[in-house]
């Protein structure tokens, strides 16, 4: 894929997923057991994807651009669905 721009992305993983994210390429500690990575990409919708799939175990840092589609697409997946997320 290329495009004329692309984005770095700094993504912040729980320990819970930690482990295995650190089995599938370079990780800086971020301290209580989460791991970073930081991803340069020419497509912010597949950050997006990637960040969603980890569901809260997951967050986009920076930049604040991709921070903010992770977020509005977080909320019309909440808006389609209201009861995702709740315990039974």
């Amino acid at each position: 894929f290329r495009s004329d721009s692309e984005a770095d992305v700094l993504v912040h993983y729980s320990s819970a997923v930690a482990p295995w994210v650190r089995e599938h390429g370079p990780t800086e500690e971020a301290g209580d057991g989460r791991v970073a990575v930081r991803f340069t990409t020419a497509d912010p919708g597949w950050v997006v994807r990637h960040v969603l799939s980890y569901g809260p175990e997951a967050e986009v840092v920076e930049p604040p651009e991709v921070r903010d589609m992770v977020i509005g697409a977080a909320s019309t997946l909440l808006q389609a669905d209201p009861g995702v997320g709740q315990q039974s």
